[in-house]
């Protein structure tokens, strides 16, 4: 009868033993969720992002109905900004962006955007250059970029990334997905 008894007396140990990792493990997957925040657009209509008059029912399109175009009549295409308080609590140290373009033809100067401002004006710029990453024409391609920011934000900064097209080339862009990282 002892013998019964440490058995269940070892099994109630086990079983706190086992509850108490699930919890561990529950806290620590809650904690790595809040250090990530993801946006993404798939370019169909209503969805708050700046740029938006670039959304069009196109025929070229990745997913959906719409896409965004750019073209001679478009220098700054859709895209994100949010101040870091609407991003996390903490803010950012990296941002992942990635998008879908497709080209008919070789661009020369368009970039996706990666900026911070605070009240006073620019505190970073960073531009990628499309094209270097485009190396089928008239296909969908993904491209993504990664920063990490130089320096500590504040919670007032303003983050914004999207679309430059200063030569005003033609391209379309879909399905946007930005990760922000603490």
């Amino acid at each position: 009868m002892p013998l019964k008894l440490n058995k269940s007396i070892l099994g109630v140990f086990a079983l706190v033993a086992v509850s108490f990792a699930s919890c561990d493990e529950e806290i620590i997957e809650e904690e790595i969720n809040k250090t990530k925040t993801v946006f993404t657009n798939t370019c169909e209509p209503n969805q708050i992002w700046m740029g938006e008059t670039t959304i069009l029912k196109n025929a070229i399109k990745r997913s959906g109905e719409y896409s965004s175009k750019m073209d001679k009549t478009v220098e700054f295409g859709l895209g994100l900004k949010r101040s870091c308080s609407k991003i996390s609590e903490v803010p950012p140290k990296k941002v992942i962006a990635g998008v879908w373009i497709y080209c008919t033809d070789t661009l020369k100067d368009a970039a996706i955007v990666f900026s911070v401002d605070d009240e006073k004006g620019s505190v970073f710029w960073r531009g990628f250059p499309i094209g270097k990453s485009i190396k089928k024409l008239n296909e969908w391609v993904f491209v993504e970029n990664t920063i990490e920011f130089p320096k500590e934000l504040n919670p007032s900064n303003n983050i914004a990334i999207y679309a430059w097209n200063p030569k005003k080339e033609m391209f379309f862009l879909d399905d946007w997905k930005i990760e922000f990282s603490n």
